[in-house]
């Protein structure tokens, strides 16, 4: 069983009342993932460190340069998950809001999302919470909306079911 499930089994969310469940889920996820992305980078510094001893011309200069192209990859999606960790980890669990705002956590009848950071899937127990950016399509069209109201995008209703 990989380490992220692990970690996520610890964290079972009986009810969506507990918001301090799915962002700690959440930030274990985004630690996993740079975790796994400072892993890769250092065997692709390795590795680059080995090419450099080699003098034996333009292949070698070929596989440098793939090779400093996949680190800066790397280096870039590593700031941004570093980005979205940042997000999740200045969010307030105890906050509870009266309508759809970064930080919330909405229960629709489409699915449950914890708006302001885009982590992507997270299943506690046997909920799936989708963490999302509020430059999404969904946040923007979730924002402001209040328990019981309905909005569309791209042809589905949403129906707000729980605001936290």
């Amino acid at each position: 069983m990989a380490k992220n499930q692990q970690l996520l089994r610890m964290f079972a969310v009986k009810n969506m009342n507990d918001k301090t469940t799915v962002i700690a889920a959440c930030i274990a996820q985004e630690n996993d993932k740079l975790k796994a992305l400072g892993v890769e980078l250092h065997s692709l510094q390795e590795s680059n460190a080995d090419n450099d001893k080699s003098t034996a011309g333009d292949k070698y200069d070929t596989e440098r340069s793939m090779v400093h192209q996949e680190m800066d990859k790397l280096i870039k999606q590593t700031e941004i998950e570093g980005y979205i960790l940042n997000q999740l980890e200045q969010m307030n669990p105890d906050k509870h809001f009266s309508s759809a705002a970064s930080g919330g956590l909405i229960s629709t009848n489409k699915g449950n999302y914890l708006l302001g950071a885009a982590c992507g899937k997270v299943m506690l127990d046997k909920t799936l919470v989708f963490g999302v950016s509020m430059a999404s399509p969904l946040a923007k069209a979730m924002l402001g909306q209040t328990k019981g109201d309905v909005f569309s995008l791209n042809g589905n209703d949403f129906e707000i079911k729980e605001i936290i």
